[in-house]
C-alpha cells in the first residue's frame, strides 16, 4: 500500500463536512489500520528470517557436502556463513507496551500456562512410571 498517497492530504476537502475531531479520529483509525499492517508484516519478515536461517543450517548439515572435495565443501560453508551472517545482521524488534492491568494479567496467563506443563509432566512421569510397575 503506498502510504505517501494515503498520507498526502489527510484531510479531505469533501471532509470538511465532519467535525474536526471526527476527522482526526477517522485519520487515526486509517494510520491504525497502517500500523496493525506493519507489524502483521514485520512478523512475518521474522518468520521469513527465521525459515532461511534454517535452511542454511540444513544445508551446512546436509549430506551432500560429503560428496564435495574440501575445497568445494570450503567455498559452500563459506557462501552459507556470508549469507547467516547477513541474515542475522536484521533485527526486527516489535515491542507491545501494556499498563499495569495487561501486565498483570499477562503474568498470571503465564503462571497459569507454566503450572500446567508443571503438571502435565508430573502425570506423564507418573503414567511412565505406573506403566514400568505393571
Amino acid at each position: 500500500m503506498d502510504t505517501q498517497a494515503v498520507f498526502a492530504n489527510p484531510v479531505k476537502e469533501e471532509s470538511t463536512e465532519k467535525a474536526p475531531k471526527s476527522q482526526l479520529i477517522a485519520l487515526l483509525d486509517e494510520v491504525g489500520r497502517h500500523v496493525d499492517i506493519l507489524r502483521r508484516d514485520l512478523l512475518l519478515l521474522e518468520a521469513r528470517k527465521d525459515t532461511v536461517l534454517s535452511t542454511l543450517d540444513t544445508i551446512r548439515h546436509s549430506d551432500l557436502l560429503s560428496q564435495l572435495s574440501n575445497e568445494e565443501t570450503a567455498e559452500v560453508e563459506l557462501y552459507a556463513e556470508r549469507l547467516t551472517k547477513l541474515c542475522s545482521g536484521m533485527d526486527v524488534k516489535i515491542t507491545t507496551t501494556r499498563d499495569l492491568r495487561q501486565e498483570e494479567a499477562l503474568y498470571e496467563v503465564n503462571r497459569g500456562l507454566n503450572f500446567y506443563r508443571i503438571v502435565s509432566y508430573y502425570l506423564k512421569e507418573y503414567h511412565l512410571f505406573n506403566e514400568i510397575l505393571l
